[in-house]
């Protein structure tokens, strides 16, 4: 293993100018007392000219070292981080035909802790890749990271990579990874809140799959459709795209004896949340149950905290319905599983999530000072989501969150409390999303 200090240093002597950063490194340690003696004793020792040539001799060992390390940087994280997504992946243990040594969770353990301490090291790799042109290796070693993102909320450092990758394919005139990427980083634009450009991205990855007869992939661009229309509110166009997708998955895994229980899985999830929002809530909980069993068969963590999440949602609105107080006992059950699950894996945006739908139990229920708890601890995990340091937060999440707390004010009757809290929720939502539009009639409705 490289250590995190030796690229960082490489990245600093990559060139003659920065020569004297070497000298620097250690100087900096020292008394201006015990600089003058080194500097008294070398001049006693070598001459002007000797001095020189030493300095020429290890600027050459740098510059040798710095182009020996490049191709070793280059080649060593793209098989550690192939090796290691390999263990996030949940077709990996699939499709193995003995059993592990070690457990799964063991492994993926492991790898999320590879990930984490060799982040910087991975992104000096594909720099390095990218500036000698390796336009397969940028496009690998970008891949093997999006797992570990995706699973940390790490939504700006994944559009940059995203973005690296694409263009090396653009460069190597890849068409079909072409299309993959722009798919993924359509479902990144989702989740930094620019669902209009991502729904752009998407149907230019989606044309790209059929002009090249790629059903997988078409499938794969057509869910991706379905949440970014969910986001925008056009849950007509969102149930058609997820169930579109479903046809072609169904058929994938048919007629090719293709390997699409993930892809199912997340299809499923989605169509279910937008049954659960046109009012559809026994086939909603139907098809969450479906994609919930294939997430379990998976043992796909991540996913099985999202579906079980979303599955509590369904019960929470068939309490508005039907007012019986055990579909909000089960609606807690489920949030409670999915934060245990999000905390395990320290998935700090689906955590956010389950806490503010626990408050909203908590609300139905009448538990105001305990909502109100849930609420605040939703909003300060949603501040920390999506940063490898950046401090960037799921601002559309807090408005949701402030929503929340705003109709916990009105059931109290206090009617100014609730009127601020609602106008920092619509500082926060997306403007294009539905909840923008129910907050601002709320304002303009009860409050103007």
């Amino acid at each position: 293993m490289i250590e995190n200090s030796e690229t960082d240093l490489l990245q600093d002597l990559q060139n003659e100018e920065n020569f004297e950063l070497a000298g620097k490194l250690w100087t900096d340690l020292l008394t201006e007392e015990e600089k003058e003696s080194i500097d008294r004793e070398l001049e006693e020792t070598f001459t002007p000219e000797e001095l020189e040539e030493i300095q020429e001799t290890l600027k050459k060992l740098f510059r040798d070292y710095y182009e020996f390390a490049r191709p070793t940087i280059i080649k060593t994280y793209n098989e550690l981080s192939n090796e290691n997504n390999s263990h996030l992946d949940p077709k990996f243990y699939k499709n193995l035909a003995e059993p592990c040594a070690e457990s799964q969770q063991d492994l993926e353990s492991k790898a999320l802790h590879f990930f984490q301490t060799e982040l910087n090291n991975i992104k000096l790799a594909i720099s390095y890749a990218q500036e000698e042109q390796q336009w397969e290796r940028v496009i690998e070693i970008s891949e093997s990271l999006v797992r570990f993102l995706r699973l940390r909320t790490y939504w700006e450092d994944l559009e940059k990579i995203q973005k690296d990758a694409l263009s090396a394919a653009q460069q190597a005139g890849k068409r079909l990874i072409e299309a993959h990427l722009l798919e993924q980083f359509a479902e990144v634009q989702r989740l930094l809140g620019n669902a209009k450009n991502g729904i752009d991205k998407c149907e230019e990855s989606r044309r790209i799959f059929q002009e090249l007869n790629d059903e997988y992939g078409e499938a794969k661009a057509l869910y991706t459709l379905g949440y970014l229309n969910r986001s925008l509110g056009n849950w007509d166009k969102s149930a058609e795209a997820f169930e579109d997708s479903l046809k072609l998955l169904i058929n994938l895994e048919k007629n090719q004896n293709t390997d699409v229980d993930e892809e199912l899985a997340e299809a499923l999830d989605g169509l279910g949340q937008i049954y659960t929002r046109q009012g559809r809530l026994e086939i909603a909980k139907e098809i969450l149950l479906k994609s919930l069993n294939l997430n379990n068969k998976l043992n796909n963590q991540f996913l099985i905290s999202k579906t079980t999440n979303n599955l509590g949602k369904v019960y929470i609105e068939l309490y508005n319905i039907q007012n019986q107080l055990n579909f909000l006992e089960e609606a807690k059950r489920l949030f409670e599983k999915s934060l245990e699950i999000g905390r395990e894996q320290n998935n700090r945006q689906g955590q956010g999530v389950s806490l503010n739908e626990l408050g909203k139990v908590h609300r139905l229920m009448g538990n105001y000072n305990k909502a109100l708890e849930y609420y605040n601890e939703s909003l300060k995990v949603k501040k920390q989501v999506s940063a490898t340091g950046g401090g960037a937060s799921d601002k559309n999440g807090e408005g949701l969150t402030y929503m929340e707390i705003g109709f916990l004010y009105e059931n109290q009757g206090e009617k100014e409390k609730a009127k601020n809290t609602f106008q920092k929720a619509l500082e926060h939502l997306n403007f294009y999303s539905p909840h923008h539009k129910n907050v601002s009639q709320i304002l303009d409705n009860k409050y103007s």
